[in-house]
């Protein structure tokens, strides 16, 4: 049960200091962008197989949908990792979703996209979810520009892997392109670009978080 609340007060020498525990951390960001992604893909394809034309309202307008709700999720699960230190209004959650989707917008055409779509979720997400502890830890604008460049690396991750399944899956240097390929080998693509995106941000995000909560709490006990 303590791993769902990593995010906790701890008593030391009669003081109460913050820790965050990384590995839930990590996950919540991992899986929640896994989720986000994979929705995309599974929205897209299942529209452009009832006949909605790629870029078009009919295909856009469900499958950016798709991508909000998975952003959503993705806000939430960090949320609930934070715990008692974030407990901002539900639109919170909705904000971050919406401005993921749009950074991913932003980027216009693929790879760009999965790169723009990670360090818009992260970085507004921070921007939202972490002002309590970053403030806590001091050096606020330190910590905030550690963690954009957490999610910059991030995305780099991200389409550095992709395109390197991209590579297998289309050239079957493993013999699985008949597996993997079509809908559910693009899905598993979307998924595992946030997967590795939201698990290197998150790592970077909150390590340096957690740093700065120790050393804050090693002051106050100075």
């Amino acid at each position: 049960m303590t791993d769902q609340l990593p995010a906790e007060i701890t008593i030391h020498n009669g003081r109460s200091s913050t820790q965050l525990r990384i590995g839930a951390w990590v996950r919540a960001n991992a899986v929640g962008l896994g989720l986000t992604f994979a929705l995309f893909g599974l929205v897209g394809e299942g529209m452009e197989a009832m006949g909605a034309e790629h870029d078009t309202a009919a295909w856009g307008v469900p499958t950016l949908a798709a991508m909000v709700l998975g952003g959503t999720a993705f806000a939430a699960l960090r949320g609930r990792v934070l715990g008692v230190h974030h407990r901002g209004p539900r639109w919170h959650l909705v904000a971050i979703g919406a401005g993921s989707t749009a950074g991913f917008v932003a980027g216009l055409v693929p790879p760009l996209d999965f790169l723009t779509g990670i360090l818009a979720a992260g970085t507004i997400g921070g921007a939202v979810q972490l002002r309590r502890l970053r403030r806590q830890a001091g050096r606020t604008r330190r910590s905030t520009l550690v963690g954009v460049g957490g999610w910059l690396l991030g995305g780099l991750a991200a389409v550095a892997a992709a395109i390197l399944v991209a590579d297998v899956i289309l050239t079957g240097m493993l013999d699985l392109a008949d597996e993997v390929n079509g809908v559910g080998g693009f899905v598993a693509i979307l998924a595992l670009v946030g997967l590795v995106g939201g698990a290197v941000g998150g790592a970077i995000e909150g390590g340096a978080l957690r740093r700065g909560l120790a050393r804050a709490g090693d002051q106050d006990d100075g």
